[in-house]
């Protein structure tokens, strides 16, 4: 399928609604992927706790590859260690220590 450059032109204009610069910047790109997705039943605040409980002697915002892969495989409704380390890796969350505190808040932007 082509797209002509006015087509494109209205699907990017249609993606940058955070500032009309005309840019599809990376809020602009968030917002787009979450449509009309409705609002979640839990606050970032709730997850960040979520987060930080598993996070055993850490500094806050931070936990270890291996224990979220822990939280992730042994909670109610557990994953696979297979799916949760794709998961993981889809996510972007893979390395020795994650800064859930902004992944959190990136996944609340907008």
């Amino acid at each position: 399928m082509h797209k002509d450059d006015d087509e494109i032109h209205e699907i990017l204009s249609s993606i940058d609604k955070t500032d009309d610069d005309a840019e599809v910047d990376f809020p602009d790109f968030v917002k787009a992927l979450k449509g009309n997705r409705p609002n979640p039943p839990y606050t970032e605040a709730m997850v960040q706790r979520a987060f930080q409980s598993f996070a055993k002697d850490m500094p806050l915002g931070r936990i270890r590859n291996e224990q979220l892969s822990e939280a992730l495989t042994s909670y109610t409704g557990k994953w696979e260690e297979k799916k949760a380390l794709v998961a993981m890796r889809d996510a972007g969350l893979i390395g020795h220590v994650i800064d859930y505190h902004q992944f959190v808040h990136v996944m609340f932007q907008l």
